[in-house]
C-alpha cells in the first residue's frame, strides 16, 4: 500500500556488530513454544497430552495453521542481528523413571541456551532456586534439579548484555480464587513484588552492571480460561483493581533501581479487557482461543497461554524496557509487521473487503475513483461512497468558519489521518488540537487568524 509521507529523524542511537545477548528468567510465556509443543513427543507424557499442547493446532489440521511463537521465538527470527538467545540445544532430559517421565539434570530440557524459562514455575520457586533454599517450596520434583539450573543460569549471567525477569502470572492463576474472593487480597499480591526484588538482587549479585528489566505482571483474569469462571462484574472491576495496584508497586520500586527498567506487559492484559473489538490497524481479532490455532485469535487454544499476535505485543513492551537502558538497541515490531511478516495475513485486509463492496480494486486506497476530489482512502475515513461524488467537509476555511466531516470508527483504526493547514501549499503542519475538536464521529477544524490559509486531510494505512 502506499506512502503518501516520507518522515526522515537523525538521533543517535545504539549500534552493534553483533547482536545483545539476553539472558531471561520466567515460565511458560517465556519458555519456547517449540519445546513445549516438544513435550507431546517424550514417551509416556506423550501418551497424556498429545494434541492438547497449547502451541500446536489439533490434528487434523484443516487450515494448515502454523504452530504459536513466543516472544524470544519471535525475536530469534525477525530480529537476529538485534537479539542472542543463544544456541538451541539440550540442556537437560526427561527420563523414564519407574515407568514415569521425570526432569534431569537443568529443568529447561531443551531450547535457547540463555533462555532461562521453566513451565508452571512461579516467583517462589526462582526465589528458592536463586537462594539455594529448594526444601521448603513445595515443588516437588522441581526443586530436586534447582542446583543445576542455577549452575547453568550464573554462567550465563555473567557475560549478559540484557537479563530480563518476566514471572508472576503462574502466582496469580494459582491463588485467582482467593484474590478474587478476599475482601484484601494483599497477602496473595504483595510477596510477589517481594520476591520478584529477591529475584532482582540475585541477579544483581551475579552482574553488577547487566542492564535489568523487570516486566509487570499480565493480569491473568483477561484470559478466556479464567474470566469465563471469575465474571461477577463487581468482583472483576475491584480485583482488577488490585492487580493494577499491585503493578503499580512494581513499576515504582523497579523504576527506582539502578540500571533497571520495567517492561508494561500488563498493557497486553488490558487491551484485552478494553479494546472492543481487539484490533491491530482494524484487522480484528479474536479473544478466545480455537482448536486450530488460527492466526488472528488472541490466545492459543488452551484459553489461558498468548497466541502469537500477542507474543509480539509482549516483545514490544520487552524492546521498549530494553531501549530506555540501550537507547536504540532494539526495533519493536510495527503492527503491519506483526500482521503481515508475522502472522501471514494482509495488513490492508480492511481497505481490500472495503474496496471490494465497491467493485474497486485492492491497490486503489490513492485512486480517486469517482473524481470528486476525494481519494478512496479517505471516502472509506468519511464513511462515503467512492463511485457516487461526495461533498468535502462541510462549511467555510476562513476566520470565523470551520470545517466539519464525518470519521467512521471501523475505517480510523485502519487508517491514519491528520488535519492540516499551509500559509503558502508548500509547509504543511499539523492544525493545533485547540481547533481541531473530535466529538462522537464528528471533526470540526478552524482556521488560524491569518490572511491566507490552506486545509487538507492527510490520510494513510496505518504503520
Amino acid at each position: 500500500m502506499p506512502r503518501l509521507l516520507l518522515l526522515l529523524t537523525l538521533s543517535i542511537c545504539y549500534t552493534s556488530a553483533t547482536p545483545l545477548k539476553i539472558v531471561t528468567i520466567g515460565d511458560s510465556l517465556t519458555d519456547g513454544y517449540s519445546e513445549v509443543a516438544r513435550l507431546a513427543e517424550v514417551p509416556l507424557l506423550g501418551a497424556v497430552v498429545g494434541d492438547r499442547v497449547y502451541p500446536e493446532p489439533d490434528s487434523p489440521n484443516p487450515d494448515g495453521n502454523v504452530r504459536a511463537f513466543n516472544w524470544p521465538e519471535l525475536l530469534a527470527i525477525f530480529r537476529p542481528n538485534e537479539a542472542d538467545f543463544g544456541p538451541t540445544g539440550e540442556w537437560g532430559d526427561i527420563d523414564d523413571t519407574f515407568f514415569f517421565p521425570l526432569p534431569s539434570g537443568d529443568l529447561r530440557f531443551r531450547g535457547f541456551q540463555k533462555n532461562f524459562a521453566v513451565v508452571g514455575t512461579t516467583t517462589l520457586n526462582w526465589t528458592s532456586l536463586l537462594t539455594s533454599n529448594p526444601v521448603d517450596d513445595g515443588s516437588f520434583p522441581l526443586n530436586l534439579f534447582y542446583d543445576a539450573t542455577k549452575s547453568s543460569l550464573l554462567t550465563q549471567l555473567a557475560t549478559a548484555d540484557v537479563v530480563v525477569i518476566m514471572l508472576g502470572g503462574n502466582d496469580l492463576k494459582n491463588a485467582y480464587s482467593d484474590i478474587f474472593n478476599a475482601a484484601d487480597p494483599s497477602p496473595f499480591l504483595d510477596p510477589v513484588r517481594t520476591r520478584l526484588e529477591t529475584i532482582h538482587a540475585a541477579v544483581r549479585a551475579e552482574n553488577a552492571s547487566v542492564p535489568i528489566v523487570v516486566a509487570t505482571v499480565p493480569d491473568v483474569g483477561a484470559t478466556p480460561n479464567i474470566y469465563q469462571i471469575y465474571n461477577t462484574p463487581a468482583l472483576q472491576a475491584t480485583t482488577r483493581a488490585h492487580i493494577a495496584a499491585m503493578n503499580q508497586a512494581i513499576i515504582t520500586t523497579f523504576e527506582a533501581k539502578p540500571n533497571t527498567s520495567v517492561a508494561r506487559v500488563d498493557r497486553l492484559t488490558d487491551l484485552a479487557f478494553d479494546l472492543d473489538p481487539f484490533h491491530l490497524n482494524g484487522t480484528e481479532f479474536t479473544i478466545e482461543g480455537d482448536p486450530y490455532n488460527p492466526p488472528d485469535h488472541l490466545f492459543c487454544k488452551d484459553n489461558f497461554h498468548p497466541g502469537t499476535a500477542a507474543q509480539a505485543l509482549i516483545a514490544n513492551e520487552i524492546m521498549l524496557a530494553i531501549n530506555t537502558r540501550i537507547p536504540g538497541a532494539m526495533t519493536p515490531f510495527s503492527h503491519r509487521e506483526i500482521l503481515g511478516s508475522v502472522l501471514a495475513l494482509d495488513p490492508d485486509q480492511p481497505f481490500i473487503d472495503w474496496a471490494a463492496a465497491y467493485s474497486l480494486a485492492p491497490d486503489s486506497f490513492d485512486l480517486d475513483s469517482d473524481g470528486d476530489g476525494l481519494p478512496n482512502g479517505v471516502e472509506m475515513l468519511f464513511g462515503t461512497s467512492p463511485v457516487t461524488s461526495t461533498n468535502s467537509p462541510t462549511g467555510r476555511w476562513e476566520p470565523g468558519g470551520g470545517l466539519t466531516w464525518n470519521i467512521n470508527e471501523d475505517a480510523s483504526r485502519y487508517i491514519q489521518w491528520s488535519a492540516e493547514e499551509s500559509p503558502d501549499l508548500d509547509s504543511w503542519t499539523d492544525v493545533p488540537m485547540s481547533r481541531l475538536i473530535l466529538t462522537g464521529g464528528t471533526a470540526t477544524a478552524t482556521p488560524p487568524a491569518l490572511e491566507r490559509s490552506f486545509f487538507r486531510i492527510q490520510a494513510n494505512p496505518a504503520p
